[in-house]
Protein backbone atom coordinates (compact mmCIF):
# COMPACT_ATOMS: atom_id res chain seq x y z
CA UNK A 1 0.00 0.00 0.00
CA UNK A 2 1.21 3.21 -0.43
CA UNK A 3 1.00 6.66 -2.34
CA UNK A 4 2.04 6.94 -6.00
CA UNK A 5 1.72 10.56 -8.16
CA UNK A 6 0.82 8.06 -11.20
CA UNK A 7 -1.53 6.28 -9.05
CA UNK A 8 -5.54 7.10 -8.24
CA UNK A 9 -7.66 6.49 -5.83
CA UNK A 10 -9.76 3.80 -7.72
CA UNK A 11 -8.05 1.32 -10.13
CA UNK A 12 -4.48 1.73 -11.24
CA UNK A 13 -1.60 -0.26 -12.81
CA UNK A 14 -0.44 -0.95 -9.64
CA UNK A 15 -3.05 -2.19 -8.02
CA UNK A 16 -2.31 -5.75 -8.42
CA UNK A 17 -4.03 -8.95 -8.17
CA UNK A 18 -3.38 -12.15 -7.09
CA UNK A 19 -3.19 -15.33 -9.19
CA UNK A 20 -5.54 -17.06 -7.39
CA UNK A 21 -7.86 -15.88 -4.84
CA UNK A 22 -6.35 -16.24 -1.67
CA UNK A 23 -9.22 -16.22 0.95
CA UNK A 24 -8.72 -19.39 2.12
CA UNK A 25 -5.07 -19.37 2.69
CA UNK A 26 -3.25 -20.61 5.56
CA UNK A 27 -2.25 -16.66 5.92
CA UNK A 28 -3.06 -13.92 3.77
CA UNK A 29 -3.07 -10.00 3.65
CA UNK A 30 -5.49 -8.45 0.96
CA UNK A 31 -7.03 -4.88 -0.06
CA UNK A 32 -10.19 -6.14 -1.39
CA UNK A 33 -11.93 -3.61 -3.50
CA UNK A 34 -15.73 -4.04 -3.74
CA UNK A 35 -16.72 -0.54 -5.35
CA UNK A 36 -14.31 -0.76 -8.32
CA UNK A 37 -16.83 -2.35 -10.97
CA UNK A 38 -16.17 -5.13 -13.40
CA UNK A 39 -12.29 -4.58 -11.59
CA UNK A 40 -13.55 -5.19 -7.75
CA UNK A 41 -12.38 -7.90 -6.00
CA UNK A 42 -8.73 -9.16 -4.23
CA UNK A 43 -5.61 -7.30 -4.61
CA UNK A 44 -1.94 -7.77 -3.20
CA UNK A 45 -1.28 -4.07 -3.02
CA UNK A 46 -2.93 -0.74 -3.01
CA UNK A 47 -1.86 2.66 -3.99
CA UNK A 48 -2.99 6.14 -4.07
CA UNK A 49 -2.93 9.43 -5.39
CA UNK A 50 -0.25 11.73 -3.93
CA UNK A 51 -2.19 14.46 -3.88
CA UNK A 52 -3.86 14.23 -0.19
CA UNK A 53 -2.39 14.85 2.84
CA UNK A 54 -4.35 12.07 4.58
CA UNK A 55 -5.41 8.70 3.75
CA UNK A 56 -6.63 5.43 4.42
CA UNK A 57 -6.46 1.81 3.37
CA UNK A 58 -8.58 -1.13 4.18
CA UNK A 59 -6.94 -4.18 4.56
CA UNK A 60 -8.23 -7.79 5.53
CA UNK A 61 -6.23 -10.63 7.31
CA UNK A 62 -7.40 -14.15 6.40
CA UNK A 63 -6.27 -17.27 8.48
CA UNK A 64 -7.51 -20.95 8.13
CA UNK A 65 -5.50 -21.75 11.33
CA UNK A 66 -8.51 -22.12 14.26
CA UNK A 67 -7.37 -19.75 17.40
CA UNK A 68 -3.69 -18.92 15.77
CA UNK A 69 -2.02 -16.57 16.77
CA UNK A 70 -1.40 -13.66 13.64
CA UNK A 71 1.20 -11.00 13.75
CA UNK A 72 1.11 -7.92 11.60
CA UNK A 73 4.64 -6.29 11.47
CA UNK A 74 6.41 -3.86 8.97
CA UNK A 75 9.27 -3.11 8.40
CA UNK A 76 9.73 0.80 7.54
CA UNK A 77 8.48 3.03 4.90
CA UNK A 78 10.02 2.89 1.04
CA UNK A 79 10.30 6.06 -0.21
CA UNK A 80 9.84 5.30 -3.75
CA UNK A 81 11.94 7.97 -6.78
CA UNK A 82 10.82 7.96 -10.31
CA UNK A 83 13.38 7.24 -13.17
CA UNK A 84 12.00 7.13 -16.53
CA UNK A 85 14.53 4.63 -18.38
CA UNK A 86 14.11 4.23 -21.69
CA UNK A 87 10.16 5.56 -21.86
CA UNK A 88 9.36 3.06 -18.90
CA UNK A 89 9.12 4.64 -15.60
CA UNK A 90 10.69 2.74 -12.47
CA UNK A 91 10.77 3.33 -9.47
CA UNK A 92 13.96 3.37 -7.14
CA UNK A 93 13.18 2.48 -3.29
CA UNK A 94 14.85 4.10 -0.31
CA UNK A 95 14.04 2.17 3.03
CA UNK A 96 13.59 4.73 5.75
CA UNK A 97 12.67 4.31 9.36
CA UNK A 98 13.23 8.74 9.84
CA UNK A 99 10.34 9.64 8.19
CA UNK A 100 7.24 12.17 8.74
CA UNK A 101 5.08 10.21 7.04
CA UNK A 102 6.01 6.54 8.76
CA UNK A 103 5.30 8.58 12.12
CA UNK A 104 1.97 10.24 11.10
CA UNK A 105 0.44 6.21 10.06
CA UNK A 106 -1.57 4.34 12.30
CA UNK A 107 -3.26 0.64 12.34
CA UNK A 108 -6.59 0.25 13.27
CA UNK A 109 -8.22 -3.12 14.17
CA UNK A 110 -11.31 -2.76 13.27
CA UNK A 111 -13.04 -5.17 15.87
CA UNK A 112 -11.34 -4.21 18.92
CA UNK A 113 -10.96 -0.94 17.52
CA UNK A 114 -7.53 -0.32 19.11
CA UNK A 115 -4.93 2.10 17.41
CA UNK A 116 -1.73 1.07 16.65
CA UNK A 117 1.00 3.52 15.30
CA UNK A 118 3.82 2.45 13.08
CA UNK A 119 6.32 3.86 15.43
CA UNK A 120 6.30 3.67 18.95
CA UNK A 121 7.50 6.78 21.26
CA UNK A 122 11.03 5.49 20.82
CA UNK A 123 11.21 5.42 17.26
CA UNK A 124 10.78 1.50 16.90
CA UNK A 125 8.59 0.20 14.58
CA UNK A 126 5.77 -1.17 16.19
CA UNK A 127 3.75 -4.75 15.60
CA UNK A 128 0.47 -6.05 16.37
CA UNK A 129 -0.68 -9.53 17.56
CA UNK A 130 -4.00 -11.04 17.66
CA UNK A 131 -5.69 -14.26 17.74
CA UNK A 132 -8.00 -15.21 14.66
CA UNK A 133 -10.38 -17.18 17.23
CA UNK A 134 -12.03 -20.29 16.85
CA UNK A 135 -14.81 -19.40 14.03
CA UNK A 136 -13.30 -16.84 12.08
CA UNK A 137 -11.22 -16.62 8.92
CA UNK A 138 -10.42 -12.94 8.28
CA UNK A 139 -9.89 -9.77 10.48
CA UNK A 140 -10.07 -5.91 9.15
CA UNK A 141 -7.96 -3.55 9.76
CA UNK A 142 -7.53 0.19 8.40
CA UNK A 143 -4.37 1.83 7.97
CA UNK A 144 -4.51 5.73 8.35
CA UNK A 145 -2.05 8.54 7.14
CA UNK A 146 -3.02 11.38 9.25
CA UNK A 147 -5.40 12.31 12.02
CA UNK A 148 -7.91 9.74 12.81
CA UNK A 149 -10.98 10.53 13.22
CA UNK A 150 -14.85 8.50 13.82
CA UNK A 151 -15.33 7.27 10.56
CA UNK A 152 -12.14 5.74 11.00
CA UNK A 153 -13.13 3.00 13.22
CA UNK A 154 -16.63 2.19 10.84
CA UNK A 155 -16.28 -1.37 9.64
CA UNK A 156 -14.72 -2.19 6.17
CA UNK A 157 -18.18 -3.43 5.49
CA UNK A 158 -17.55 -3.97 1.59
CA UNK A 159 -14.66 -6.48 2.11
CA UNK A 160 -16.87 -8.63 4.17
CA UNK A 161 -19.64 -8.27 1.35
CA UNK A 162 -17.32 -8.80 -0.86
CA UNK A 163 -15.81 -12.08 0.79
CA UNK A 164 -19.53 -13.42 2.13
CA UNK A 165 -20.48 -13.15 -1.62
CA UNK A 166 -17.72 -14.90 -2.94
CA UNK A 167 -16.95 -17.15 -0.19
CA UNK A 168 -18.38 -20.33 -2.10
CA UNK A 169 -16.58 -19.59 -5.26
CA UNK A 170 -13.74 -19.19 -3.23
CA UNK A 171 -14.24 -22.61 -2.15
CA UNK A 172 -15.09 -24.07 -5.51
CA UNK A 173 -11.63 -23.04 -7.08
CA UNK A 174 -9.80 -24.47 -3.84
CA UNK A 175 -11.21 -27.92 -4.07
CA UNK A 176 -11.16 -27.76 -8.08
CA UNK A 177 -14.78 -27.60 -8.34
CA UNK A 178 -16.61 -26.17 -11.21
CA UNK A 179 -19.86 -24.52 -11.13
CA UNK A 180 -22.30 -26.65 -11.31
CA UNK A 181 -20.05 -29.78 -11.06
CA UNK A 182 -20.22 -32.64 -8.68
CA UNK A 183 -16.77 -33.86 -8.74
CA UNK A 184 -13.94 -32.28 -6.85
CA UNK A 185 -9.87 -33.39 -7.70
CA UNK A 186 -8.79 -36.18 -5.99
CA UNK A 187 -8.09 -36.61 -2.54
CA UNK A 188 -3.79 -35.93 -2.07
Amino acid sequence: MGKLAESSDGYDKHDIRPYASLANSKAAVLFIQENWGNRSGEFNSNYHGSKRQSDSWEMTVFSTVKEGKVTLNWNGLFELTPTNAHGRLTYAENKTLDSRTLKRLQLIDLETLEVIPAVSAEGELNSYEFSMGADKTSRQFRWVLGPINASHFDPASGAMKYIKEHQPEVLRQRRGIKKGGKFGLPPS
